[in-house]
């Protein structure tokens, strides 16, 4: 895989994996203007097989949304992600919604994130598309995306190059 990129030594090759077992679809497909035009970054969209979510990076949690349906994450190499678990989901006020992390705690791929009630999504009428979303793509590169069945922590779902020197 490394021979698709070419990077200098200031650079370093970064991979982001699946934080759910389902369906990675293109950024644009997500069910959400916000998301799939872009606004907020570059990233892909996920139709969960189950509620499992796991960290896709070793890094630490910046941030969790108190409904517990968004994650902040910054990998140790400087990439800014946000895991949006689900459409629309903050109106469920944290219902069906169970997080194992705290802010400021220090995470590695596969690290358990939080599980979600797939069903109460589906139930209350949103959708359980979830994006995932570089958001300070300005230090990015390269970026490739791999789309189709994704294993949670074990699929490589986003690889891409950072300028170390502009981090």
């Amino acid at each position: 895989m490394n021979g698709l990129f070419s990077v200098s030594k200031d650079e370093v090759i970064c991979s982001l994996y699946a934080p759910v077992n389902g369906t990675v679809i293109p950024q644009s497909e997500i069910p959400d203007e916000v998301f799939s035009t872009g606004m907020l970054g570059e990233g892909i969209g996920i139709i969960p097989d189950d509620g499992y979510f796991v960290s896709p990076v070793k890094g630490t949690v910046v941030d969790i949304t108190p409904t517990l349906h968004a994650y902040s994450l910054l990998s140790d190499d400087g990439a800014e992600i946000l895991l949006h678990i689900g459409i629309d989901t903050v109106e469920l006020k944290g219902k069906g919604f169970e997080s194992f992390v705290k802010t400021g705690q220090k995470i590695d791929v596969g690290t358990p994130l939080a599980k979600v009630n797939l069903d109460i999504i589906k139930k209350e009428g949103f959708s359980n598309v979830t994006a995932m979303i570089i958001i300070n793509p300005d230090i990015l590169s390269q970026l490739t995306i791999f789309e189709g069945e994704c294993s949670a922590s074990k699929s490589e779902i986003i690889k891409f190059v950072i300028n170390k020197s502009d981090s």
